[in-house]
Order: C-alpha cells, then structure tokens, then sequence
C-alpha cells in the first residue's frame, strides 16, 4: 500500500489483493486463508496456507 501511495496510484493496491486471490486460491494440495488486507481497508494483511 505504501508504495502505490508513494508512486501516486493507490487506488493499485486492491488489483494486487484481488491477484493474490486468482493465484493462490486454487492451489492443489494447499489452502490460501485470509480475514483481510489493508488494500481493502483492514488494518493489517493476515493470510495463512494451510495443507490441505
């Protein structure tokens, strides 16, 4: 987030967010969790992988 910020573009931020969910949500074998990101307004990103 605050790179985007300070290259101007902070609106960015959730694209990279919304990536990480295409890439890693459908991962065989593994499971990606999160509760939220700060690109999308939480405090902090909390994301774990579990197997599965």
């Amino acid at each position: 987030m605050k790179y985007c910020e300070l290259l101007g573009c902070k609106e960015l931020t959730g694209t990279f967010c919304l990536s990480d969910d295409c890439v890693y949500g459908d991962m065989r074998g593994i499971a990606f969790e999160r509760k939220g990101t700060i690109g999308r307004g939480s405090d902090k990103c909390d994301f774990y992988f579990y197997r599965n």
